[in-house]
């Protein structure tokens, strides 16, 4: 009982850092992003830069989606975790607040 106990927490601690690098790595993609994404909205002058997260399941000519809501997020509130927690089909409208504008 005590190598079992011992081989599954083991086992508990390699799956935690294994979830631990992926969420670094996700996160770190997400900074690149959010650079593309203030440079678009503040260099390039647009007003309104959107995002939509779609997994496709067989391609994109034959896989017909909805898009289920519409947010719109200040760049103020745009953050690494922000971007990992984005939900499928939503369309997240990323915009400088007014009051920089």
């Amino acid at each position: 009982m005590d190598r079992w106990l011992a081989e599954h927490r083991k086992n508990e601690a390699e799956a935690e850092r294994k979830r631990r690098t992926r969420l670094e790595a996700r996160l770190s993609e997400a900074e690149r992003w959010i650079e593309f994404i203030r440079a678009a909205i503040t260099e390039q002058s647009a007003n309104r830069l959107g995002l939509l997260l779609h997994f496709y399941r067989r391609g994109p000519n034959d896989d017909r989606f909805d898009i289920s809501s519409r947010s719109i997020v200040p760049l103020g509130k745009l953050t690494p975790a922000f971007l990992v927690a984005c939900k499928e089909d939503v369309l997240y409208e990323f915009e400088q607040s007014r009051a920089a504008a």
